[in-house]
């Protein structure tokens, strides 16, 4: 068919193919964005079941958490203790001491000296872990949303619930805030604000 000297059935297949092509890659871009979806939230969990794997990083989480009650002290520091130890009795004014940025006057009482070290050595390798996921969100590999399930513990290194305030110096933000700002920067410690 020739209407004003154009051949509309080419047109038509023309139309029809360009139809198509749209349709093709919009269905495209949508499972582009399905897969990328996925491939995001199985990194986001699988950083988050570190948390439970790895024993440091499970000891960090369970002091945060516990008031009281013993911990277990992850294998590559049971060296600092006794041969045999396997627990400790937590101790936040111990751990909050530890977590100074300068070291506190008391790290070196041989009682208490050991599990000083734990809480010190533990919780640099907690807020590196965490300074990694903060860079991951920085640049996109996650959202934050992907790592919701952090927020109890991010919430608790600002506010933490235990807290009793026994050294007079030290505000509820200063028990990890301040060692946090002093060794892993600005990333964690915007995380942990907002």
């Amino acid at each position: 068919m020739n209407i004003f000297g154009i051949d509309v059935s080419a047109e038509i297949g023309a139309m029809a193919t360009s139809v198509a092509a749209i349709v093709g890659g919009a269905v495209g871009i949508g499972q582009y964005l399905k897969s990328e979806r996925w491939k995001r939230a199985e990194f986001a969990i699988s950083q988050v079941r570190v948390l439970s794997e790895d024993p440091t990083l499970a000891f960090c989480c369970r002091a945060i958490d516990w008031g009281v009650g013993p911990l277990i002290v992850p294998e590559k520091y049971r060296a600092l203790f006794s041969p045999g130890t396997t627990t400790v009795q937590h101790n936040w004014l111990l751990m909050a001491k530890a977590l100074r940025p300068k070291l506190h006057e008391d790290w070196s009482i041989q009682a208490t000296q050991a599990q000083f070290l734990l809480y010190r050595y533990a919780f640099d390798d907690f807020f590196s872990y965490l300074d990694a996921l903060a860079t991951y969100r920085h640049l996109g590999v996650v959202r934050t949303e992907d790592l919701d399930l952090l927020d109890p513990y991010l919430r608790q290194l600002k506010q933490p619930v235990y807290w009793r305030r026994e050294l007079p110096d030290v505000s509820d933000e200063q028990v990890f805030g301040d060692f946090i700002k002093r060794f892993d920067g600005k990333r964690v410690w915007t995380w942990v604000q907002s």
